[in-house]
């Protein structure tokens, strides 16, 4: 097996670029040395304050055994920098067109380049899936949109809608008891901090 650590966006990651990624992939076979293989592209969840260790490596294997190229992304989130939209887009955006790009070296076929998100992951490769030509990521990772286009996409448990997640959670009376160790703030001013930091404002 092969097992490369990169960063995304260059030599280096950076405060305003920190994404970074592993390649898990498998040796050509000796009878296929061009040998091409899908790839699959693993977004973790952790709501965007961090990324789940349980929902990237074991993912990659998983999918390493059916015969898959993984890659295991780690996209920005509030403890490595702004995570506020785009920019976990922008970086899931540069991962595919970055495999795409390196489909040679991988053994890759850049034509089964699918993604796979859980919770702040899905929703990550959700709007990658839907605005991979009328948003603004194919411009921020320096690509043509056909090179940020997913084949095919997973979904597990995806964060989807937080106009739903806030009004479903402004519901609960609990929502304005204090939070401990929060300098005084409730639960509501708790999430409203968090959909801003999330959404940019």
């Amino acid at each position: 097996m092969i097992v490369e650590n990169h960063a995304l966006w260059g030599e280096e990651p950076t405060e305003d670029y920190p994404a970074t990624f592993t390649y898990l992939g498998a040796e050509p076979l000796p009878d296929k040395p061009n040998g091409r293989r899908p790839a699959v592209i693993i977004c973790g969840g952790g709501g965007f304050t961090h990324i789940a260790p349980h929902e990237q490596d074991p993912v990659a294997f998983a999918f390493l055994d059916h015969g898959y190229q993984a890659f295991v992304l780690n996209y920005v989130t509030s403890s490595t920098g702004d995570v506020s939209f785009p920019h976990p887009q922008a970086d899931l955006a540069k991962m595919v067109a970055t495999v795409r790009a390196n489909a040679d070296e991988w053994h890759v076929d850049p034509k089964r380049v699918c993604v796979v998100g859980f919770s702040a992951g899905g929703m990550i490769c959700a709007s990658l899936a839907t605005q991979w030509k009328t948003g603004p990521f194919a411009a921020l990772a320096g690509a043509r949109p056909d090179d940020i286009r997913p084949d095919a996409v997973v979904l597990g448990y995806p964060l989807l809608d937080f106009a739903y997640v806030r009004d479903m959670q402004t519901r609960d009376p609990r929502i304005d008891l204090r939070v401990p160790k929060t300098g005084g703030k409730t639960g509501r001013d708790l999430l409203n901090d968090y959909l801003s930091m999330v959404t940019g404002g």
